[in-house]
């Protein structure tokens, strides 16, 4: 199977970096949980001032990892063909890339040797036959494609969305993806 896993908020702990980044900056206690719809804006002081940090190139540098990542994709790669798809935007490409080669070193990751990495907004496009994504829209534009399945990792801003398979985790994710192997249907 190939899966298409996108990076902010599934692989990388983006929310969090986030939370982190502002509460520093703007002495507040924002929670992951109090952002409850994709405009993270309506729930900081900053407003629009809070998308700056996705601008700079530093923010991709040193992002943490979802707890379960390394271990689980790391058993996927050995089975199925992973493939990232992200829509890092061009300021933090390079950084983004070399975060990915230093946490996913291409001798232990089959998709980093094959270069499966794709930078795209328009992850409906890409093809893939399941796609792991966070976005709404991500996950809603490619089921209308019919092409495959679309997965929704856990947050509060993406909860509305119904009718798709949701995971929490990483090892959830695992359990889906190898019942599917033996049963041969994510339906």
């Amino acid at each position: 199977m190939r899966i298409g896993i996108d990076l902010d908020g599934v692989v990388f702990d983006t929310i969090g970096e986030l939370v982190r980044l502002y509460n520093l900056e703007y002495d507040d206690n924002l929670q992951r949980e109090d952002i409850k719809s994709w405009e993270t804006a309506r729930f900081v002081k900053c407003g629009e001032e809070i998308y700056r940090y996705f601008y700079d190139e530093a923010f991709y540098a040193n992002l943490p990892l979802m707890d379960g990542v390394l271990e689980v994709m790391g058993r996927l790669d050995k089975k199925h063909e992973l493939v990232l798809v992200s829509d890092t935007p061009a300021v933090g490409m390079v950084n983004r890339s070399r975060q990915l080669e230093k946490v996913f070193p291409v001798d232990q990751f089959r998709f980093m040797r094959e270069k499966n990495i794709i930078y795209t907004a328009r992850k409906d496009l890409v093809d893939i036959d399941l796609l792991l994504d966070d976005k709404p829209e991500n996950i809603e534009d490619f089921h209308r494609t019919g092409k495959g399945w679309a997965v929704v990792f856990d947050w509060p801003y993406n909860r509305h969305l119904r009718n798709y398979r949701r995971i929490k985790n990483w090892w959830e994710f695992e359990e889906l993806i190898e019942s599917h192997s033996r049963i041969g249907a994510l339906a």
